[in-house]
């Protein structure tokens, strides 16, 4: 009697034991696939406005960047780039600048071109410059803040 009330004991704890066991190794398995594979979010990218050359050789774009953390935790910043014809290459992107503000709308944001070689960039008050690049040459890209 008592052998058996053992027996049947250690029956269910391998088998409670088994079933634990298996749990466990499938979240260690999801766990190395999230590990080896893991899910980062994509960065994205919009349009806030743009202008093109009198001559229409070359284009001033303001871009939104987030990196696409969500929920208020990521990061947003702007960017002005400049694709410009390259007499060998097709089109070429160049940064010229990168800057950090709150408010960025298409309202806020103006690009207007002096003539052919100079724009000129009206960027919302409060904005901070993080980076300037220099543009290609024989270009010219003021980047001005508004009050």
């Amino acid at each position: 009697m008592w052998l058996s009330l053992v027996t049947d004991f250690l029956r269910f704890a391998l088998r409670r034991l088994t079933g634990w066991m298996v749990m466990l190794l499938a979240l260690a398995a999801v766990g190395l696939v999230l590990l080896l594979y893991p899910v980062r979010p994509q960065p994205r990218e919009s349009l806030v406005v743009e202008a093109t050359a009198p001559d229409a050789h070359s284009v001033v774009r303001v871009m939104r960047h987030d990196n696409g953390m969500g929920f208020g935790l990521g990061e947003e910043w702007g960017v002005v780039l400049v694709d410009r014809e390259s007499r060998w290459f097709g089109r070429k992107v160049e940064t010229v600048a990168e800057f950090d503000s709150d408010r960025l709308d298409d309202r806020a944001v103006r690009v207007e071109w002096r003539d052919a070689n100079h724009a000129v960039v009206t960027l919302p008050g409060g904005t901070r410059i993080i980076s300037r690049g220099k543009p290609a040459a024989g270009l010219a890209v003021d980047l001005r803040t508004a009050p």
